[in-house]
């Protein structure tokens, strides 16, 4: 278990998967993305650093508003994983 597990799953885009791989300070910060990515103040989004601002800027624009709406923390993961947002090209850059 472990990095390999969370690893290989990605690799695979295993979203579900992967989530049981990550630990609280992960689902949090996906917590907070999550609720930037609904409709926000713009203020709350410069304040972001970079690579969380596009991942909030890249989950509105690729992510059905419906469905948006029905993810907490851990699903939103899951589903960018799935849809290649947090992937393969990310991880074997490592």
């Amino acid at each position: 278990m472990g990095f390999d597990s969370y690893r290989s799953s990605i690799l695979n885009n295993a979203g579900k998967e992967s989530v049981h791989y990550v630990d609280a300070k992960t689902i949090g910060n996906y917590s907070n993305i999550l609720h930037l990515a609904r409709p926000s103040d713009s203020l709350a989004l410069d304040s972001m650093n970079v690579l969380d601002k596009f991942m909030v800027l890249s989950i509105r624009y690729r992510t059905p508003n419906k469905l948006l709406k029905s993810f907490d923390a851990r699903s939103l993961l899951g589903y960018a994983i799935k849809e290649g947002m947090v992937g393969k090209k990310q991880r074997e850059e490592h």
